[in-house]
């Protein structure tokens, strides 16, 4: 769904979206065409991204305004603001708590205003506490001042302690922050030098106590390619630590070139495992490659949200790059287990679009929810845009999911869809030989067959509306996968 801004005003979006009530609540941003205000609406939908409700809404006059996140706080919403004051040249934050039906309960800016202050991202902690990360300089002093801020207020925003951090010459950022098992925090970002021809970028993870001491740090990537910081951080099932955000490459590529990132960490922060996408329609990029939210799921996998520049070969234009929403899954190992690409049929379909997605979150049917921002549409402008996917990241039912068999094997193609089914799945195998008979076993989750059925080349239906909902293997020959019926 794409959701424009109201009439008279250009630009939308939000960053973050979080599930209560059954209903959907976005921080949406709306830039006036006329004198450049902006304002952030708290925006409700209902579970199918239906009858949109603009509820309360805080309003700045000018442009000098960023916010980092809408999060449910136990009885409403709270969103942080970094506002800019662009006559004195200071910035500073604020606080805006909404209640459970979105109505503005407080609005607390910071009295202390600093040459640099940006608030990245928060949490709300178990005693409603805020807990906020960004980047800080005190004064006019040159840009590698510029330190990690890690600042814990009360729940209406009243500064109750601020720790900074800096592990080498060069400007610091911060960009997420989780809350540990310990009581402690895990923050993500990044050093960036400037002075190097592609200004090197350093990602960073700091673990911290629930002072704000440091326990460790890290530094990730190359020292001499520069890649993008930690976009998200979140502390893990097994007491480690996934990240993400991207990763430089050189391998045929300008060396500032990126490609999406993912590491699980161990509890000290070493690498475990990391996966990028590195395929032959990834196309790397400086700037629209890297993912911006990762979270865990109850079975460890994770799921990582985002936006990349995907090539199109077929495409006749000079330039084959598309901008798409990217959304991928791994399993708690590493193992890829889906990856999505999505774009608004409503945005032109040019080199300069923009389909990009900040934030994503799980949905009780098992599928998630994502939002971000899509440009330029059919009214010419940029507008909020929400997607609703299922557990295969599909946004409707009937997306395939393409087995690819071993070498050797009589089936050269799988398509089983759709994926989840209720009645009838429709099975396509693209023989590899001239094999005529294909035997389709299905087996439940504790390994009993369930079902068999002899296939054959190209078009076949299996009726499954005999089987209860649930997850079932599926296995012919040497190719197998997973089905779910519902």
């Amino acid at each position: 769904m794409r959701y424009p801004p109201s009439s008279g005003n250009w630009g939308g979006l939000s960053n973050s979206i979080v599930l209560a009530k059954d209903s959907f609540f976005l921080n949406r941003s709306s830039l006036s065409s006329l004198d450049n205000s902006l304002t952030i609406i708290m925006t409700k939908l209902d579970h199918k991204g239906e009858n949109v409700q603009n509820l309360d809404s805080v309003h700045y006059d000018s442009l000098g305004l960023g916010f980092s996140g809408l999060k449910d706080n136990g009885n409403g919403f709270t969103e942080i603001l970094t506002i800019y004051n662009n006559t004195l040249r200071t910035q500073h934050y604020g606080v805006v708590k909404y209640n459970s039906n979105g109505s503005i309960v407080s609005n607390i800016i910071d009295t202390s205003k600093y040459r640099t202050l940006h608030i990245k991202e928060f949490r709300v902690l178990n005693d409603h506490n805020l807990i906020l990360v960004g980047e800080i300089k005190y004064d006019s002093s040159d840009n590698d001042n510029q330190r990690v801020l890690l600042l814990k207020t009360d729940s209406l925003g009243h500064e109750i302690w601020q720790k900074t951090y800096k592990f080498s010459p060069y400007m610091h950022l911060g960009e997420s922050v989780s809350l540990c098992t310990d009581g402690g925090f895990i923050i993500g970002g990044a050093d960036r030098n400037y002075a190097t021809r592609n200004v090197m970028t350093r990602p960073l993870v700091i673990k911290v106590d629930s002072l704000g001491n440091v326990q460790w740090r890290r530094f990730y990537g190359s020292t001499t390619i520069s890649s993008e910081p930690v976009n998200s951080v979140v502390q893990t099932q097994d007491g480690g630590f996934a990240i993400a955000g991207a990763l430089g490459v050189v391998a045929g590529f300008n060396e500032d070139s990126h490609i999406p990132w993912v590491a699980k960490l161990s509890s000290t922060g070493a690498i475990e495992w990391e996966q990028v996408i590195n395929d032959t329609n990834a196309a790397p990029s400086p700037f629209d490659n890297h993912y911006n939210k990762i979270l865990e799921l109850a079975d460890g996998s994770l799921v990582a949200v985002g936006y990349q520049d995907v090539s199109y070969p077929e495409l006749t234009t000079l330039d084959k790059h598309r901008n798409r929403g990217l959304i991928i899954k791994y399993s708690k190992t590493g193992e890829l287990k889906w990856r999505r690409y999505y774009y608004h049929p409503e945005v032109k379909d040019e080199p300069l679009s923009v389909n990009w997605l900040y934030d994503i979150e799980p949905t009780p049917d098992g599928g998630f929810a994502a939002v971000g921002t899509m440009a330029f549409s059919i009214d010419n402008t940029q507008d909020t845009w929400v997607l609703k996917v299922d557990s295969f990241g599909c946004l409707k039912k009937g997306c395939e999911v393409t087995s690819v068999p071993q070498i050797n094997q009589p089936i050269a193609q799988l398509k089983i869809y759709p994926n989840p089914a209720t009645e009838i799945v429709n099975i396509e195998i693209t023989p590899a030989g001239n094999q005529q008979v294909f035997v389709f076993n299905l087996y439940d989750m504790l390994g009993k067959k369930v079902l068999t059925k002899k296939l054959h080349p190209y078009e076949n239906k299996v009726n499954v509306s005999q089987l209860t909902s649930g997850i079932y293997t599926y296995k012919m020959g040497a190719t197998w996968g997973k089905i779910v019926v519902e």
